[in-house]
């Protein structure tokens, strides 16, 4: 506890300290190494926090103990965090939150990597009360049904459920109807523990009418590409400004998707991009002047991520500034990736102006535009006007082959400038990015030879016109 130190230098500080406990966040936390029955004798009555966090496979009773002597203190706990919790000690300390937690704001429970297929809530959870609670999360935690200390939490804004193992997850039609009553939640986050032998349980055909989420601003899911659209299909979210969307499997569905953004208001035409890539996966970040989608493809998904672009081609139209980077550590080039692929990649974004690269991509990328010289210009980057390259040397084979570029785009009147930017000026986001594809070109068919989405056709839909409004 941070104050501690400071109430024992003097009278004086003491009484300051004192004086302001919710100004200065004063809490008295409790962990399995304290001697709780003690020290909560010994300071004033502050907000309790309960951190319980300990791998060892065995721990001891008088560890328990300090928890539970802590939980009993039910008016005064503010926030509980069990990190690399068991079955077991989950179930000794559920016990000791009987007493509705009048006072609690925020909740995490995290299931120990010993508990390697996830843990189903225990059931007398569902009778515990904390009637203020804010924020709740959960990782390696599955729900048969939403617990009513989330469903009674009227001022709950944040919950996030990572790493559901998917032999346990809740249907999408469950938790819809769960957080209905969550009229204040602004940041919801679903993840699944991908298992590609347990597949999420997919719900019944969406009713006719959706769940309105009103306040919320932030989604972020991680899972299976149908479990989305099953959800997505049965909510609006008027007021959305941040989609985080991470796929597991191939994309073959996203019609519903693509509807759910023509319902969400915030959602217009997309100014910049960055796609990045990264071993077997990809990822594309789209920003908006009131809206971001950021979409992460795993190995498995990868190849098919097109299928996002050609369905959002409408929102990309207007894209000035695209920006194209791996994150290897090293300046090769990543070796599942083509000029081909990047060239089906700039065919969608035939509004871009400037093209920013990264070091690490450099001789892909100017391979790939030398060969969008010509006719081809017509078709790839028409707008180009100027191409920043990162770190690029002004001498060798590299040097030439941009040259060669600027030349060809000069005599098919499309004259695009060339800058050099030293180390770290061009990317200002983090790099946690992540991407690439299996090495085939991308053209009017599918990656795996199939047909299109067997939801819908690709032609305009009524949702496509709203958002070109």
């Amino acid at each position: 506890m941070w104050w501690e130190t400071l109430v024992h230098v003097c009278q004086r500080w003491r009484k300051i300290i004192f004086a302001s406990p919710r100004h200065l966040d004063l809490h008295v936390t409790c962990s399995g190494t304290t001697q709780t029955r003690t020290s909560l004798d010994i300071w004033p009555p502050f907000p309790i926090k309960i951190a319980w966090y300990q791998p060892r496979i065995c721990e001891s009773d008088k560890e328990y103990e300090n928890i539970i002597a802590a939980l009993e203190h039910h008016d005064r706990i503010d926030e509980i965090l069990f990190s690399s919790v068991t079955r077991s000690t989950l179930k000794r300390f559920v016990t000791a939150m009987q007493e509705p937690l009048v006072a609690l704001t925020n909740l995490r429970i995290e299931s120990s990597i010993l508990e390697w297929r996830g843990i189903v809530l225990p059931e007398a959870f569902f009778s515990v009360s904390a009637p203020s609670l804010r924020s709740f999360s959960s990782s390696g935690i599955s729900f048969p049904s939403f617990p009513s200390f989330i469903t009674s939490a009227r001022d709950l804004v944040d919950l996030h459920l990572e790493y559901i193992p998917t032999s346990e997850c809740t249907a999408p039609e469950v938790i819809v109807a769960s957080l209905t009553a969550l009229p204040n939640l602004k940041q919801l986050s679903i993840g699944f523990d991908y298992d590609p032998q347990h597949r999420p349980i997919l719900g019944n055909p969406p009713p006719p009418s959706r769940a309105v989420f009103p306040a919320l601003t932030f989604f972020s899911f991680d899972g299976i590409n149908k479990y989305l659209e099953d959800l997505v299909a049965r909510i609006d979210t008027p007021l959305l400004n941040k989609l985080h969307l991470t796929f597991r499997d191939p994309i073959r569905h996203t019609y519903q998707l693509y509807q759910f953004s023509a319902r969400t208001e915030s959602v217009k035409l997309f100014t910049r991009a960055h796609v990045v890539f990264y071993g077997p996966s990809r990822k594309i970040i789209l920003e908006g002047p009131n809206f971001d989608l950021e979409v992460y493809c795993s190995e498995f998904a990868a190849s098919m991520m097109w299928r996002v672009h050609r369905r959002f081609s409408s929102l990309i139209a207007c894209v000035e500034r695209l920006d194209v980077r791996s994150t290897h550590s090293t300046l090769a080039i990543p070796g599942d990736l083509t000029p081909a692929q990047l060239l089906e990649l700039f065919r969608q974004f035939s509004a871009v102006q400037s093209l920013y690269v990264s070091a690490n991509m450099n001789r892909l990328v100017v391979s790939a535009l030398n060969k969008s010289t010509g006719d081809m210009a017509k078709k790839v980057l028409p707008a180009l006007r100027e191409v920043f390259l990162e770190r690029l040397e002004p001498s060798g084979s590299l040097w030439e082959g941009i040259q060669q570029f600027v030349t060809a785009r000069q005599h098919s009147d499309h004259p695009v400038a060339i800058d050099i930017q030293s180390w770290g000026d061009i990317y200002n986001i983090e790099s946690d990015g992540y991407a690439s594809e299996d090495g085939s070109s991308i053209e009017d068919e599918d990656v795996d030879g199939s047909e299109p989405d067997d939801d819908e056709p690709y032609h305009n839909s009524p949702g496509e016109s709203a958002l070109n409004n």
